[in-house]
C-alpha cells in the first residue's frame, strides 16, 4: 500500500489540509468468468481532521480500494469534497498508476450531474461548484 499512502499523502498536502468533506475512491476490478468486483470507501473528516497522518493511518478502507486500483489497474477515480460554510467544492481524479490524474471541471461536473441509469442530465446540487482535479505529484 505503499503506493497508495504516498498519494494520499500527497493528495493531502497539496490542498485537502483545510475544511472538512469527505473522500470517496470507487474501483471496478475484472475478475476472470466473474461478475466485476466494485469497491467504494468513504472517508468523512471534520475541519481538525484532515492531516497527513489521518490521511493514511484513519482511512483503512480509502488506502485499501486505492491500493487494489494502482495493483491491478483497475478503472477508478477518487473524488473529494470540501465543505466551507454553506458552500462545498468537489474535485476528482482518475486513477492512473502510478499517480492520480486530474479530471477536468467539465467531466466532474458531468459525473455528478448525469443519472447514472438513464443517462440524462440532472440538476447540480445546490451551493456546489464542480472543479476540475489538481496535479498530485508523485514522490
Amino acid at each position: 500500500m505503499r503506493g497508495a499512502d504516498r498519494l494520499l499523502h500527497n493528495l493531502v498536502a497539496g490542498h485537502l489540509s483545510w475544511g472538512a468533506g469527505d473522500l470517496i475512491v470507487t474501483a471496478c476490478c475484472d475478475r476472470a468468468g466473474h461478475e466485476p468486483l466494485q469497491a467504494q470507501a468513504v472517508a468523512v473528516v471534520g475541519a481538525a481532521t484532515w492531516t497527513l497522518s489521518s490521511a493514511c493511518d484513519g482511512f483503512p478502507a480509502v488506502r485499501a480500494v486505492l491500493a487494489t486500483a494502482l495493483a491491478t489497474a483497475a478503472p477508478a477515480g477518487i473524488t473529494a469534497r470540501h465543505i466551507s460554510g454553506d458552500a462545498c467544492t468537489v474535485r476528482a481524479w482518475a486513477v492512473a498508476s502510478p499517480t492520480l490524474a486530474p479530471m477536468p471541471e467539465a467531466e466532474v461536473f458531468s459525473a455528478y450531474c448525469t443519472d447514472k441509469e438513464t443517462g440524462e442530465p440532472i440538476p447540480p446540487e445546490h451551493d456546489v461548484t464542480y472543479r476540475a482535479g489538481f496535479p498530485i505529484p508523485v514522490l
